[in-house]
This record gives structure tokens, sequence and C-alpha cells, in this order.
């Protein structure tokens, strides 16, 4: 019910008695090529479907044998001879010679391309490592990017300075209101030696820890420039990586 006008199909298996024919399939991803541009990694990959078929022929004489095989629309052959009819509607054919007394396999491959595409903004060193395995980067690309991976580290690095700094400007922020409360509670005239340099001891500790809030906020201030400054520098060695390669 699959055929259509003017195709042949031979009978599944319709060989002599001489013959046993079966077959196995299975499939998997082949690397074809790589390209590194504007900071993502395109890989193109080829999905093949493998079929082989076992041709095992008991009798005296050699036997040609013409296998049909489905059609997948969205494949091309490789690796493959050339079927009998190059352009197939719902089959391919293809013609084997079985040698006598003996089992030949004939395989054939199928390959659907398709493009698997990789971020490399932000990328680690344990994922840099899992590209190389599977062929995708030479050690050209490898390297380019391991300097920009050490120019992240650096950035990551200063981010570290900036929290530490915000983490204690908090600390003197939430001190102002005990050393105010403090203060609040002397008053403006001292009634006492001790009540005044319990005072000026408050006083100095406000200007103190003000003089402090005011260099943390400016050195927060420079190391967000530093930071900004080296992630435009660390952009700038990604959008400059390029790389090609392809599959032997």
């Amino acid at each position: 019910e699959t055929m259509q006008r003017g195709e042949t199909k031979f009978l599944e298996f319709a060989t002599e008695m001489s013959m046993d024919i079966w077959q196995k399939q299975k499939d998997e991803s082949r690397f074809c090529s790589s390209l590194i541009e504007g900071g993502v990694l395109r890989v193109k990959l080829g999905k093949v479907y493998i079929q082989e078929y076992f041709l095992r022929n008991k009798s005296q004489k050699d036997t040609t044998v013409y296998i049909e095989h489905r059609f997948r629309k969205d494949c091309e052959l490789i690796d493959t001879p050339q079927p009998t009819n190059p352009k197939p509607i719902n089959f391919y054919i293809f013609k084997a010679q079985a040698p006598a007394n003996d089992t030949e396999i004939f395989k054939v491959q199928e390959r659907n391309m398709y493009d698997k595409d990789f971020q490399l903004r932000g990328i680690g060193r344990n994922e840099l490592n899992g590209l190389i395995r599977n062929g995708y980067i030479n050690q050209e690309g490898a390297s380019a990017i391991e300097k920009y991976i050490e120019l992240l580290g650096q950035v990551n690095e200063v981010a570290d300075e900036i929290n530490v700094i915000k983490k204690t400007i908090r600390e003197v922020e939430s001190n102002f209101p005990r050393i105010r409360a403090n203060l609040s509670t002397i008053g403006n005239q001292e009634s006492t030696k001790k009540e005044k340099e319990m005072r000026n001891r408050y006083i100095e500790e406000l200007d103190s820890e003000d003089a402090r809030l005011s260099k943390m906020k400016n050195e927060e201030k420079a190391l967000a420039h530093k930071k900004k400054t080296m992630e435009l520098q660390a952009e700038a060695v990604l959008q400059s990586i390029s790389m090609k390669i392809a599959s032997e």
C-alpha cells in the first residue's frame, strides 16, 4: 500500500531456499565540523542510522541479491554503494553479491545533519575539557578559551573583594544607630567629667566610623570600575576567538 506508480518493489527475503537473510540496526552521532564565532561554538553533527544486512549463502554458487531498504527522506546515504534506483520514492534497492558458502554483510548508512550550539560566555574549565574530549575544539581554540577563562577568574576575584567590602559597609552602617543612641542618653550638658569623656569617645567613634565608611565606599566604587573594565577585556577576548575544524 506504500508503493507509488512506476516503483519496483521486491518481496521481502524473496530469495532461493539456500539463503538466510537477517538484519541488525543501530544509530550513532558523529562529529562533522565545528566553528567558533561571536562567542558561540557551533558543532555540526550527523545522526547516522546503520542497518546491516547479513546474507548467508549456503549454496555452491555465488548469488546476486537485491535488498529493499526503506528510504529516509531526511537523510543522505554515506559510505554505502549506490542503489539501483538513485531517486527512490519509498525504498532504495541495492544490488549485492553473496559469495558461495559464505556470509556477506551489506551495510547501509544514512545520515541526518544537525547543529548543536554551545554558548562560551562564562564557560568553565570542566566544560572546556568536555568539549575537548568530544573533539569539538582543537588546541588553538582551547588555548584562546583558556585565556578567556583566566580573565574570568580575575573578574571573580575582584567580585569577591567587592562582596567583602559590601559586607563590612553593612556592618559599619548598622553600628551608627548604636553610637547615636549612646550619645542621646548623655545629652549636650555634661554634669560630670565621666559623661563628658564618654560623649567625646562616642563622637570620636562616630567620626572614625564615618571616615572608614567613606573610604570603603570609595574602594567599592574603584573596584566596581576595575571589574567592569576587566569584564569588557574578557568579552573582547571572547569575541576575538575564531576556530574552524572538520572531521577527517
